[in-house]
Parts: C-alpha cells; structure tokens; sequence
C-alpha cells in the first residue's frame, strides 16, 4: 500500500528502518507496518533488498490465490434463483413472440435471403469456384421466378449477402413494393 502524500514528505529521504517504525507509530498506516516482516536485517537495521521484494510477492500471491480461488466459490444459493429467472424469462418471451401475418414485414423489415449451402463462407467459396449460382425468388401470391446469378466478377473480397441485398429488386422498399416474401440462392440448381 502506498502511503500519504504528507506523512511521505514528513518521513522523506530518512533510512528504510526510521521509514519502519513510523508506519508503527501510526494506527492508519498498519498495512504498511507489515513490510518489515519481509526487510532484511542487516547490522540491526532493516533493509529492503529484492529477497524482501520476492517474499513479499509470494506472500501476496498465495494470499490473492487462496481467497480468490474459483474452488472456494460455491453458487448453490443462486441455484434457485436462476430457476425462477428461467421461468420468468421463458413466460415474458412467449408473451413478446409478435404474431406473424402477411402484412408484418418479415425478419425485421429484412428481406429473407436464405443460402443453400446455408453457411456463408461455404456458400462464399463454392461460388468462387463455380462462378454461378440459381437465385429463387418467391412472391407472396404464391409464385416463383428462377434466375441464373453469372458470378464472374465475384471476388474474395466480395460480401455475398451485401451484393445479393444491392440488386435493384432485393433493396429495402423496392422488394416489398414487388411482393417478394422471400429469396433462396443455391449453388446447386436443385429446385
């Protein structure tokens, strides 16, 4: 701990043992006090040295792992608790589940553009490969129109659902105006 800005210049550029025994004259400075277990005597004063620096460490170290040590933390009293928290939460969720209706916009006003492989990166990759790929684009009224994506100019750089969501028709505004409920690209022309 370090000590007070004005009991340090009280104490100033006195030898470590005169430094000492202030610390004992002083009730708020007991932390402080403690140092001298770990200073060295030598010729009946106290010194400190790095072996005082080395067991002071150690005896900190044990004492913060032994404290704080995640064995000794038990979180039996929050088991019930985190139960009723379960509970609650569960109940709240299925209250806030909006209803889903055609007039709702869907996926949070997003346009629903589902990948087959449905990881990116794979998606990513194979198109990378094949330089093509089949987007299905279905209406709200029921029907569906099929289109080849010619992916020649596709990068490593290039996002896939960031150049999907620029085309004309997929962009916020225009895909709602076109009744487009939802869109599923595929690699494989498997539809």
């Amino acid at each position: 701990m370090l000590i007070s800005g004005s009991h340090n210049a009280a104490i100033g550029n006195k030898p470590f043992s005169d430094k000492v025994m202030s610390y004992n004259q002083n009730p708020l400075l007991n932390q402080q006090a403690e140092i001298k277990d770990y200073a060295i005597n030598e010729n009946e004063h106290l010194v400190w040295k790095s072996e005082s620096i080395t067991k002071r460490h150690n005896y900190i170290l044990k004492f913060a792992t032994r404290i704080w040590n995640f064995d000794n933390i038990s979180l039996e009293h929050l088991k019930d608790e985190i139960e009723d928290n379960k509970t609650e939460n569960i109940l709240k969720a299925e209250n806030e589940i909006p209803k889903i209706s055609k007039t709702q916009p869907k996926n949070n006003g997003k346009l629903i553009i589902e990948l087959n492989p449905h990881l990116e990166s794979e998606f990513k990759q194979l198109l990378l490969e094949r330089k093509q790929a089949y987007i299905t684009t279905y209406y709200e009224n029921g029907t569906s129109e099929k289109r080849i994506w010619k992916a020649n100019s596709f990068k490593e750089s290039s996002g896939v659902m960031g150049n999907l969501r620029s085309r004309p028709e997929f962009r916020n505004g225009k895909w709602q105006e076109n009744g487009i409920e939802k869109v599923n690209v595929s690699i494989e022309n498997n539809e």
